[in-house]
């Protein structure tokens, strides 16, 4: 008996052990972390990642230099959002052992995406500061790479441009490095060399979409719209789903070129099928109804549209809507969505321009007081006088505007000295008793209906005076009647210039071809001039037609100097230049323009872009690109070619100091 007793003392006691040494086992840090990992990925599964991310940490609190747990952590955190805490998750997990692996080099590349879409330079140099701190010599580059990225952040594109052409040469599969050396020479106005860089990339991985859309950019710049229109459908068929970013780059490019059909095929269609409800697709979508008409689907995308904090992306597309003919759609889309900041003044303005396109000017009138600048406001109640005859009150404001100028000069007062002439020139031809200047001015003032009256009281009018009743139809929207009396006047007047321009501008809106074709016909009879051959002009270059475009604005600014159409011809041809990049012919006729409008923000800020970029004078360049901001100094185009003319200018003279 005393031995079974001790047996059973015995069997107790190791079932004591045993249950002991198992509740200590699961107390164990071990035990611990794996329960509160397994708990976080239940949450994942049910995407509860708040109470994941807190059990995570809490495992990282009891074993702080888990790779794979951190990893867990920074995914949670991107899932819910928290973009923030997920890349300081990420720059730590950059800084743990082991260092160079695929796994870490993987984690660089998914860091530099961040780094390459919005992170400051401040941080990105913070960051290479702490791998240079913390990491061994060969993987440095991941310094170098943010510092590169750091400088391109920060507009110093040649300072990237060098830093990232050094990376390739020390590393020639590097390629982030390449596409980042390729964009910095893009930024940096070396679209030749950009793009070329930009083929071989591509040469390697023909799908490469970044590369492909970078290479688009350069060719655009080249002045080669059509070769970037194929490099924006060759990305756009791309992957299944395509990359987004490239059909909405490839349609809002292809609708500005005019080309709807091909905007429709490649780009409209394939946002309808893979991104039916991305916001900016429906945006780029709602574009494109604009053009095509279509007022059933426009409202219907504005009917799927989510709701939007940006007010910028409606007002933007209200403007497409008023310039593309459309007033009413603009302001049906401002009406249904209500953007935030609706009460703006850009807001308010848009809604104002639509009620002029409209001639709602009444309408037009009870909006004014919203809008908050004082010189906006002027300068759009001097409009509104203008268009209800009231040049006087018109003036008064505009004068009051210009004087107010001369002391604090704003962005509108260059705006309001054109409008001054224009004034003037208008009150001068009501004041004469010829009808034909009286018909224009109201015809400037979109007092079509008035102008009919006034032809109405005439037998026989001439010409002129008939040609102007048909710009009235037009502009009542009348426009089958117009075409109907421009086809008559043409048969009736085959050798009268204006009706042929007329005519041809009113065609050319729906077949630029027959227009083209129409004005090539009447050269050969005295309609022809300089008027005539600048449309014809225009018209080839709409078409493709870019050398016939050029060699005909040349020509009337050979057979008609000093005229309006021989200094718009050269206008035409320098901005036609600068898109082929040739830079001598663009700076000589800048420099016969400077004559011509010696104070004209465009001209000036062209010809110093054009000295910048064909190696010209960069003292001359400066000075010609900081007068137009004394008058426009809110414009951003014109502030960037000053601080690029700087740019160069003090990278010069660091070159010359050695």
């Amino acid at each position: 008996m005393v031995g079974i007793k001790l047996l059973v003392l015995v069997s107790l006691a190791v079932g004591l052990v045993g249950v002991l040494g198992w509740s200590a086992w699961q107390m164990t840090p071990g035990k611990k972390q794996q329960n509160l990992i397994e708990h976080a990925r239940e949450m994942m599964e049910q995407k509860a990642w708040g109470e994941g991310v807190v059990a995570l940490r809490k495992a990282l609190d009891i074993y702080p230099d888990d790779k794979g747990v951190r990893y867990m952590l920074m995914s949670s955190l991107f899932a819910d959002g928290k973009v923030e805490q997920g890349l300081s998750e990420m720059e730590t997990i950059l800084l743990m052992q082991p260092y160079g692996d695929d796994a870490h080099r993987q984690r660089f590349s998914e860091y530099y995406g961040f780094a390459r879409s919005a992170m400051k330079p401040e941080r990105l140099l913070a960051m290479a500061g702490r791998i240079r701190q913390s990491l061994p010599k060969d993987v440095q580059w991941m310094a170098e790479m943010l510092e590169a990225r750091a400088a391109y952040q920060a507009a110093d594109y040649e300072q990237s441009a060098s830093l990232f052409a050094r990376l390739v040469d020390a590393d020639a599969q590097n390629y982030l490095a390449k596409l980042d050396w390729a964009q910095s020479l893009l930024a940096a106005g070396k679209a030749a060399e950009a793009g070329a860089l930009f083929a071989v990339l591509l040469e390697a991985d023909p799908d490469a979409i970044d590369a492909l859309n970078c290479y688009a950019a350069a060719l655009t710049q080249q002045g080669k719209s059509d070769a970037a229109l194929d490099v924006f459908i060759r990305a756009s068929l791309v992957g299944q789903p395509p990359a987004l970013q490239s059909l909405l780059n490839g349609g809002m490019f292809a609708m500005k070129m005019g080309k709807t059909a091909e905007a429709k095929k490649y780009f409209i269609d394939r946002l309808s099928k893979f991104y039916p409800e991305d916001r900016q697709g429906l945006i780029v979508r709602m574009y494109f109804e604009v053009l095509s008409g279509d007022k059933g689907v426009f409202l219907g995308l504005l009917d799927g549209m989510q709701p939007v904090s940006s007010a910028s992306e409606f007002n933007a597309l209200v403007q497409w809507c008023i310039a593309r003919g459309q007033p009413v759609w603009g302001l049906e889309l401002l009406d249904e969505r209500k953007p935030v900041d609706l009460d703006s003044d850009d807001a308010i303005t848009n809604r104002i321009m639509a009620m002029f396109a409209l001639r709602r000017y009444g309408e037009a009138a009870k909006m004014v007081d919203g809008i908050a600048d004082k010189d906006r406001k002027s300068l759009v109640e001097a409009e509104l006088d203008v268009r209800a005859g009231r040049l006087q009150e018109a003036e008064k404001r505009l004068v009051t505007l210009i004087e107010a100028g001369k002391v604090h000069p704003g962005p509108f007062t260059a705006q309001a000295e054109q409008g001054l002439m224009r004034i003037r020139a208008m009150q001068k031809a009501l004041d004469s008793a010829d009808l034909l200047p009286r018909a224009r001015v109201l015809l400037g003032q979109g007092r079509g209906a008035e102008v009919l009256a006034l032809l109405d009281g005439v037998k026989k009018p001439d010409a002129d005076l008939q040609l102007l009743g048909v710009i009235a139809l037009m502009q009542l929207n009348r426009k089958p009647q117009a075409l109907t009396q421009l086809e008559a006047l043409r048969k009736l007047y085959p050798e009268h210039g204006d009706v042929w321009l007329v005519w041809a501008r009113a065609k050319a809106e729906s077949d630029p071809q027959q227009a083209l074709s129409g004005l090539l016909g009447a050269r050969t009879s005295q309609a022809d001039g300089p008027g005539l051959e600048s449309l014809i002009g225009e018209l080839q270059y709409k078409l493709g037609q870019q050398a016939e475009a050029i060699e005909t604005w040349a020509n009337v600014s050979a057979h008609w100097p000093g005229t309006l159409q021989s200094n718009v011809s050269m206008l035409f041809r320098a901005q036609a230049y600068m898109v082929q990049k040739d830079w001598a012919r663009a700076i000589d006729l800048w420099q016969q323009l400077m004559k011509v409008a010696p104070d004209d923000p465009a001209t000036l800020n062209n010809f110093a872009y054009s000295l910048l970029q064909g190696g010209g004078d960069l003292g001359k360049a400066e000075q010609l690109a900081a007068r137009p901001l004394t008058i426009m100094p809110g414009d951003a185009a014109i502030a960037d070619t000053l601080t690029e003319v700087r740019k160069a200018r003090a990278s010069d003279a660091k070159k010359a100091g050695g």
